[in-house]
């Protein structure tokens, strides 16, 4: 009886270090990430005044007319 709670403990004790070892070793880094070249923030370029704002993307060159309502900025719709 002695010998199956010592087979009993050891397979427990196995199953738990190697849960713990697998846990250390398998991490979130070794998914390959997307590296991208310039920050979103560095590209658009913000001007204006109250009433109207302007967004101005400097490598495409699109220009964006954004209109104050309230405290909201609105985007006008496509023509």
């Amino acid at each position: 009886m002695k010998n199956i709670k010592d087979i009993t403990l050891l397979a427990f004790a196995v199953i738990g270090f190697y849960t713990i070892i697998t846990a250390f070793t398998k991490t979130e880094s070794n998914q390959p990430q997307q590296v991208y070249g310039t920050p979103v923030s560095h590209i658009w370029e913000m001007h204006g005044n109250a009433a109207t704002t302007y967004l101005y993307n400097k490598t495409t060159g699109e220009v964006r007319k954004y209109f104050r309502d309230s405290k909201y900025y609105t985007i006008p719709p496509k023509k």
